[in-house]
């Protein structure tokens, strides 16, 4: 595959988990410290979703750019779950701007991964040599809060937990263990190429 930049369009402002069930995992019946659980849930989803998250997929949907020097014959999406193509735009041997139809390629892939290549009889069209010459948004994601799998958002309410309870790096005269079975455990179900 050709060197390529990948940068978000959109993402969506829905977290897969609220702050009121955060608020009750950890006993909270004020509203004073809303904004402090409610970073510690984006600073969770960014430790545990997307590009370089630990289970390595975008958790709800958000719109991408992948942009490459050259078309191969199945271009691979960096990211995972891929919903849908929106758009794929090309630089053609002039230095002009083009536009091709979605419909005119496939797209394949799970929750793992995904890829597009062109249906029977559609060529890849030739490209102006320069890196940005492609580019293909797509929507990656689960889809909404609510279809972020429920092992996931434990796994992020646990962290928001622990973080709320312990606002420090360090615990002082505390010895710490993990709980069997706990943020690790529920993740490692979704990580990207995991099996058991």
């Amino acid at each position: 595959m050709s060197s390529y930049f990948l940068t978000k369009v959109a993402g969506t402002v829905a977290l897969p988990v609220s702050v009121e069930d955060c608020k009750a995992d950890s006993k909270v019946e004020h509203d004073d410290e809303d904004d402090l659980i409610e970073s510690y849930i984006l600073a969770a989803c960014a430790l545990v979703g997307g590009k370089s998250g630990i289970v390595g997929k975008v958790l709800t949907a958000e719109s991408w750019d992948l942009k490459l020097s050259a078309f191969s014959s199945c271009i691979v999406l960096p990211l995972s779950p891929v919903q849908s193509i929106t758009s794929i735009t090309y630089f053609d041997v002039d230095n002009q701007a083009q536009t091709l139809d979605v419909a005119d390629f496939y797209l394949y892939g799970d929750e793992d991964g995904a890829f597009i290549e062109p249906k029977t009889g559609v060529v890849w069209p030739a490209v102006y040599a320069r890196r940005d010459a492609i580019t293909i948004r797509f929507v990656a994601g689960f889809g909404a809060a609510a279809d972020v799998p429920a092992n996931i958002t434990r796994a992020i309410r646990l962290i928001v937990a622990h973080w709320y309870e312990n606002r420090t790096a360090v615990l002082v005269g505390v010895t710490a263990q993990e709980l069997p079975m706990a943020v690790e455990s529920l993740l490692n179900i979704s990580r990207k190429g995991w099996s058991a």
